[in-house]
């Protein structure tokens, strides 16, 4: 009589294990996370690259030869300022075009408009006191004044947005120059968040 094979003394047959539901939610759930925590981590390198890329080393120009060169107001602490004046005496133009600002750091050199020197000197105040404004008012200057050539003077930071809206205003020749950041680090950061709010308001413009 054939018995077949018989199972080892001493085990008995178990009926397989299944995997617990709670089981495979967890294990679901931890990729879920993984995925998610690979996301936010990609979001936030791409926005440090454009952060470097749009406002920490923007591409800025050569300041060359102009017709005008208009300086952006003050800067935080006078940086625009001082570079415009400094780029006057090197002879970059014979006219230095300011947009008036406000602030302690316009207060220091309020005089400016009315300062004797050897190149002109035209002050304006954009009415509203934005990017857009400045750029709406000195263009149309521009063209009364026949200036197919200016030079921009801001800070690092507001390379990008100030380029994006004087390109809508004006038909010349167009060169933006860094002041450099101005300012600490905080103040720095504070202008960057302003800028990507700016710059997210602009982009969806088109005309001047």
């Amino acid at each position: 009589m054939d018995l077949g094979n018989p199972a080892p003394r001493g085990l008995s047959e178990r009926p397989p294990e299944r995997r617990q539901p709670h089981t495979e939610t967890r294990g679901l759930t931890i990729r879920l996370r993984g995925v998610a925590t690979g996301t936010v981590l990609v979001l936030v390198l791409a926005w440090v690259l454009a952060t470097g890329f749009l406002f920490a080393w923007p591409s800025s120009d050569a300041p060359g030869r102009a017709d005008a060169l208009i300086v952006l107001g003050p800067g935080r602490h006078g940086e625009r300022i001082e570079k415009a004046l400094e780029l006057m005496r090197s002879g970059v133009s014979n006219v230095l075009v300011v947009s008036e600002g406000s602030g302690a750091a316009w207060r220091r050199v309020a005089d400016i408009c009315t300062r004797r020197t050897s190149f002109q000197i035209v002050c304006f105040r954009a009415t509203p006191y934005t990017t857009r404004g400045e750029a709406e008012i000195a263009s149309r200057l521009a063209a009364a004044r026949g200036w197919g050539e200016i030079a921009i003077v801001t800070s690092t930071y507001h390379i990008t947005r100030a380029r994006l809206l004087w390109a809508r205003c004006y038909d010349g020749d167009l060169r933006l120059i860094s002041a450099g950041r101005g300012g600490n680090a905080r103040e720095w950061i504070a202008s960057v968040l302003h800028e990507w709010g700016g710059l997210a308001e602009a982009l969806p413009q088109r005309a001047c």
